[in-house]
């Protein structure tokens, strides 16, 4: 269950090493490049600011002192976020392929 611990700071590195390098591209796939790093940055951005602590409060901290009402609220909040989070990851792959398309 833990896993994202070794795998979220490295999916972090590598993408801030490919925003980094980005002005190394070529020009063709340079934006599509962007836009999918952006993309994932706002991602594993919004899953170390909100989402592990979140998780870490509702299953390991068992609710961290909230209401079954106030649990119940978090959680599907939680899960509904997470979907704007899979959709923009989709959209950084999206976004990367296209880069790679492009550079060929």
């Amino acid at each position: 269950m833990h896993w994202w611990r070794y795998f979220s700071p490295l999916l972090a590195l590598v993408t801030l090493a490919a925003l980094l390098s980005s002005g190394l591209a070529p020009s063709a796939g340079r934006s599509w490049r962007l836009v999918a790093t952006a993309l994932e940055l706002a991602v594993v951005t919004a899953t170390f600011a909100y989402f592990v602590p979140s998780i870490l409060a509702m299953l390991v901290r068992h609710g961290d002192g909230l209401s079954p009402a106030e649990l119940a609220a978090k959680a599907s909040t939680w899960a509904a976020l997470n979907w704007v989070r899979v959709v923009l990851t989709l959209a950084a792959w999206l976004a990367g392929l296209r880069a790679l398309s492009r550079t060929g």
